[in-house]
């Protein structure tokens, strides 16, 4: 395997900021829709694999499958996800497997957030200096 084909495991440190950058912009979009970055996390794997578990989405997520059930009950109550039993989704009965459907609300919030700006350098540093 060459130099170019190893895969990298550190970042330049301007890469560094503009991760940052990128982090802090997303946390303001967030904030106007009264999100964190976790529970966009959580709702954009739940849309995306709709018929998976909550234990499922907590692994592709890297987190514990207690933390996303306590992320699903957030999201429940601001009206974003609706869980539905085993049963609901065809199977036997096992109160452990929910399945968490993203609701109309919880769509419309990914799609206003599907594209967030990002202002370009120059106007970054001016507003942080």
């Amino acid at each position: 395997m060459s130099d170019s084909e190893q895969p990298r495991t550190m970042i330049t440190l301007a890469e560094a900021v503009e991760l940052y950058r990128a982090m802090r912009c997303l946390e303001t979009a967030l904030a106007a829709h009264d999100l964190t970055v976790f529970q966009l996390a959580l709702l954009s794997s739940l849309a995306a694999h709709p018929d998976a578990p909550i234990g499922t989405n907590a692994r592709r997520l890297g987190i514990d499958p207690a933390t996303t059930t306590s992320g699903v009950n957030r999201l429940e109550k601001r009206g974003l996800v609706m869980r539905r039993t085993s049963s609901d989704a065809g199977k036997p009965r096992d109160r452990r497997y929910v399945l968490v459907d993203v609701t109309e609300r919880g769509r419309e919030t990914l799609a206003a957030l599907a594209t967030i700006a990002l202002p370009p350098m120059d106007e970054a540093q001016e507003r942080s200096g």
